[in-house]
């Protein structure tokens, strides 16, 4: 059998597959996930990280700590890089504590090697590691880390084909390992705001499949009653983008918002999302609010509003949406969702199957409701603020394309009804319908079980206008209509937004009713279209 270092130099210091730390977490949850066990000192940076940790080490050892310190590379041997207490540790034993569960999940070099740092200090109950990065933050196995403070040493153009081709886009990739509420260290001033506006304030996040906007707005409403100072950031938007960001109870400056953070987020290359979330999130850090309540995009886990310090997580529910990315069971996608739940957080829900996988994430409460978006709004807020709230402060919170009613002769009802489970939500909470049924306009993104959405919708009346959102996943309106035609009696293809709901009007006469219904987006379309409806 090959020793330990033979082991650990047979062993590929890439991984084959790209970089992450997916393997690198199956590999601690078989070791009993040892990194929760100390706090740590995380050390990114282009250079200097070496001498940055072995300094630091040897000032908490003079303060009087127990101390453990993992760097990279080594010069002389292994044993280089392992030390507890101010003296290398046995390589040997440490690599051999590892290695069956390492081999057993293909662990890379630098994977297997800093699994055996962890489990040593953890096993040496130690007061503090002080680690150091191999490349880069993000996807690096350090970024599994109980951090309380994280240095950056300095960042300057080296392994770009990684990391990226500018000193922005390096420095937000070793940045990504700041945790909510941790100390960040920098040399360079260059980097404060990528390191900080997310951290000076408490947030109450919300996930889920339905209801997160409406839940966000009555949340905001409820803690701006109880006196406090309240950002909130919901998505997508229906009437502009304006809608995203707001403060104290108001719409806020929408350009302001992007101006402030549109330099760097094209030097990183950001998504839409993410720029949106980073103008957000320094927003009100600049605002200096008491707390944000923050609607998560898709998910929760990879989610970019997954950064927060997070007081309060609400899940509003879970159905099966966007499968292709979260699971394709109830299950797996409320692991994604409540993967945002940080240690010593209150977690709301109106679901009590998932309480178990709240409280293993570490929720220090679990307050289970009904199944309203005002209960659940009712219960984070009192959640966060330690006190009754008055639910009266939400009567006036109406949402657009939420059960909206838009005209009576016809009787026109827009509902962005955007999931299976949406449309279910729906259903019984329409207006009584004349003897004609319902006539339907409809758009429906591709990836949202359009046949069972129409199927579902159907009940509603015999006659459905198929057309199309300028949204890329959007269904053509000639494929909508050929799924529409196996449930509804009379299918017609209008795929200009504006003509298809014009068509519904005619149709239904003075005394119909007409549903836009299927997907945010159509709604954003038409009122784009027609500013004065």
């Amino acid at each position: 059998m090959l020793s330990a270092t033979d082991w650990i130099e047979s062993l590929s210091p890439w991984p084959s597959d790209g970089f992450g730390t997916e393997r690198m977490r199956a590999l601690l949850r078989e070791l009993g996930e040892p990194q929760e066990r100390f706090p740590a000192i995380h050390v990114v940076g282009t250079n200097g990280k070496s001498t940055t940790t072995r300094l630091t080490e040897a000032l908490l050892l003079d303060g009087g700590l127990s101390v453990g310190a993992y760097l990279s590379p080594h010069v002389v041997s292994w044993q280089e890089r392992i030390r507890l207490n101010g003296a290398e540790f046995d390589f040997e034993r440490a690599i051999t504590g590892v290695r069956p569960r390492a081999e057993a999940v293909s662990a890379t070099q630098f994977e297997a090697l800093t699994a055996a740092a962890l489990l040593a200090f953890a096993e040496a109950e130690v007061d503090v590691a002080v680690v150091e990065a191999g490349l880069g933050g993000r996807h690096d196995a350090t970024n599994v880390l109980a951090t309380r403070v994280v240095i950056l040493t300095s960042v300057a153009l080296d392994h770009m084909e990684v990391l990226g081709d500018t000193r922005e886009a390096i420095a937000a990739e070793k940045l990504a390992v700041v945790q909510p509420g941790c100390t960040v260290v920098l040399s360079e001033p260059e980097w404060r705001e990528l390191a900080e506006p997310q951290e000076r304030f408490p947030a109450i996040h919300v996930v889920g499949t339905n209801g997160k906007s409406t839940t966000t707005r009555l949340t905001e409403a409820l803690l701006l009653d109880g006196g406090l100072s309240v950002g909130a950031y919901l998505s997508p938007h229906v009437v502009s983008w304006q809608e995203r960001i707001r403060l104290n109870g108001a719409e806020f400056d929408f350009e302001r918002a992007i101006t402030g953070v549109r330099p760097r987020a094209e030097a990183v290359s950001a998504t839409q999302f993410e720029a949106l979330t980073a103008a957000a999130l320094l927003a009100f850090a600049e605002a200096e609010v008491d707390v944000a309540v923050v609607e998560a995009g898709l998910g929760g886990r990879h989610d970019a509003t997954n950064v927060l310090a997070t007081r309060v997580v609400i899940l509003t529910s879970v159905a099966l949406d966007h499968m292709e990315v979260l699971g394709d069971t109830r299950e797996a996608i409320a692991a994604e969702k409540l993967a945002v739940v940080q240690p010593g957080c209150t977690v709301v829900l109106s679901e009590p199957e998932w309480r178990e996988l709240a409280e293993e994430n570490g929720a220090a409460a679990v307050v289970v409701t009904g199944r309203s978006n005002l209960a659940l709004a009712i219960a984070a807020a009192e959640s966060f603020l330690g006190r009754p709230v008055d639910p009266h402060a939400a009567d006036g919170i109406v949402l657009p394309g939420r059960l909206e009613r838009r005209g009576e002769r016809p009787l026109e009802i827009w509902d962005g009804a955007h999931n299976l489970a949406a449309v279910g939500w729906l259903l019984p909470r329409l207006p009584s319908a004349p003897p004609g049924g319902w006539t339907i306009v409809c758009s429906i993104l591709r990836d949202k079980r359009p046949g069972m959405m129409l199927e579902a919708l159907s009940v509603l009346g015999p006659t459905l206008l198929a057309t199309e959102s300028r949204n890329g996943r959007a269904l053509p309106a000639a494929e909508l209509a050929a799924l529409a035609s196996a449930h509804f009696d009379r299918v017609e293809t209008l795929p200009e937004p504006a003509a298809a709901r014009a068509r519904a009007l005619e149709l239904a006469g003075r005394h119909g009713a007409v549903l836009v219904t299927g997907s945010l987006y159509l709604l954003a379309d038409l009122r784009g279209e027609h500013r004065d409806l």
